[in-house]
């Protein structure tokens, strides 16, 4: 009781932990260029960590669970450009049972016909001698609140 008490008395904005992203993207926006870019910023760390990019139009196409653990995430743009859609992967690690997370399944299936909010960090993954974009996703959340 103490506690509640206590913390009725901090600011609702002090008790809430902000949205913490750099810059809102579409999933069109990511591609090599802006990874090749980002190399400019190099090097992260502390006081200079990798750019977290909000993208407001993925759906989610597939996912798959690795190890009862990770999430590999695909995720579509949804929107013609260029006669084709975008896609692109994503991973998640120790991304099951993290707190206040839904699950893959919950996700894929509410997000009809809006699409989901991914924040991320788009990263180049060497792999067999060849490249892939690839997002290291950081919160997936539905574009509406779920009560």
């Amino acid at each position: 009781e103490r506690l509640n008490n206590y913390l009725q008395e901090i600011p609702e904005i002090i008790r809430t932990k902000p949205e913490n992203f750099d810059l809102e993207v579409s999933l069109n926006d990511m591609n090599f260029e802006l990874a090749d870019a980002l190399r400019y910023m190099e090097p992260f760390g502390n006081g200079n960590p990798m750019p977290i990019f909000r993208i407001h139009d993925a759906y989610l196409t597939s996912f798959s669970i690795l190890k009862d653990l990770h999430v590999r995430w695909n995720f579509s743009s949804k929107t013609k450009k260029n006669n084709f859609y975008k896609s692109l992967n994503g991973i998640s690690f120790n991304y099951i049972n993290k707190w206040g997370a839904l699950e893959p399944e919950q996700l894929y299936q509410i997000q009809d016909q809006n699409p989901l909010i991914v924040d991320a960090i788009l990263n180049i993954n060497h792999f067999n001698g060849k490249k892939y974009l690839q997002l290291m996703v950081q919160q997936i959340k539905p574009q509406f609140q779920i009560n």
